[in-house]
């Protein structure tokens, strides 16, 4: 079986709808709702953020969703 590196893919990013990201390593997702006036990097430095705590545990079926 074939292991990915543990890197952060962004899946949507289209302006004022919510951010999504995937982690290629465990499929884990990430989502973040841009704050109003929030700019869309710091949208996905939240995510990003997020992303570098989670710990890979190659369980596909889990999802993180933040607002």
């Amino acid at each position: 079986m074939a292991t990915h590196k543990r890197e952060l893919q962004f899946t949507s990013m289209e302006p004022g709808k919510p951010m999504t990201a995937r982690c290629l390593a465990c499929k884990q997702s990430f989502r973040a709702v841009p704050k109003i006036g929030e700019k869309g990097e710091d949208t996905s430095l939240r995510i990003r953020l997020e992303f570098e705590t989670h710990i890979c545990n190659g369980d596909a079926s889990q999802t993180v969703v933040r607002g």
